[in-house]
């Protein structure tokens, strides 16, 4: 009867261990959205202080000439 309640036991701990294991890899994948989006935002920052810096050129030549 005890061994059938400490089986019983180690059986809701494994389930429990599953549902934490769950939780902990819905985490990591959500860190990983998120790195992935502050990674296209750094992306895009990038691509318009390119286009602000172009526009400085253009705005110098013009001036220049």
């Amino acid at each position: 009867m005890a061994k059938n309640i400490f089986a019983l036991a180690d059986y809701v701990f494994a389930v429990a261990n599953n549902i934490l294991s769950m939780a902990k890899n819905i985490f990591a994948l959500a860190d990983y959205f998120l790195a992935m989006a502050n990674y296209i935002l750094a992306v895009e920052n990038s691509i318009f202080a390119l286009l602000f810096n172009i526009l400085i050129m253009v705005n110098i030549i013009i001036h220049l000439t």
